[in-house]
């Protein structure tokens, strides 16, 4: 089973830098980072939630390649 941490939340000019450890059986890990723009109002978890969508299909991507690897 896949575990997914926040692994970065910082600013870099107008972007938070997003990023994300996936753990999967405590063997293999993964790492991502997205950036997204600046928007004044957006909370925390509303950043979170974009990098993480954003991240997506490439964490299912690796999970599939390990899953296949066994």
């Amino acid at each position: 089973m896949a575990k997914t941490t926040i692994k970065t939340f910082s600013t870099e000019g107008d972007q938070k830098r997003v990023g994300f450890f996936v753990h999967y059986d405590d063997k293999k890990s993964y790492a991502i980072d997205k950036m997204i723009d600046i928007v004044e109002g957006k909370t925390r978890e509303q950043y979170i939630s974009e990098a993480h969508a954003l991240a997506k299909p490439e964490i299912d991507a690796w999970l599939e390649e390990t899953n296949m690897e066994g």
